[in-house]
């Protein structure tokens, strides 16, 4: 576990994830001798949040942006 004193904020804004309005913040941190980014995502939908969370090395990011592309939410209101 990395302190969060640890972390450099290097940007924070509004993004979008399945169509839902959602905030990023990303981050860097050193570890064992390397440079790592993060990016977290809060997104809500049907009063629920979701969070999406990446810690690696900068040439992944694009994975996790693959990942969140994919992210999709069922029509309608929740059923709860």
């Amino acid at each position: 576990r990395v302190p969060a004193d640890a972390l450099t904020v290097v940007g924070r804004g509004r993004s979008e994830v399945a169509g839902e309005p959602a905030a990023r913040r990303d981050y860097t941190f050193e570890h064992r001798g390397h440079l790592f980014i993060g990016r977290e995502l809060f997104v809500m939908r049907n009063n629920r949040l979701f969070v999406a969370h990446f810690h690696g090395l900068e040439e992944n990011v694009p994975l996790f942006e693959g990942m969140i592309d994919s992210i999709v939410f069922p029509p309608g209101e929740c059923e709860h």
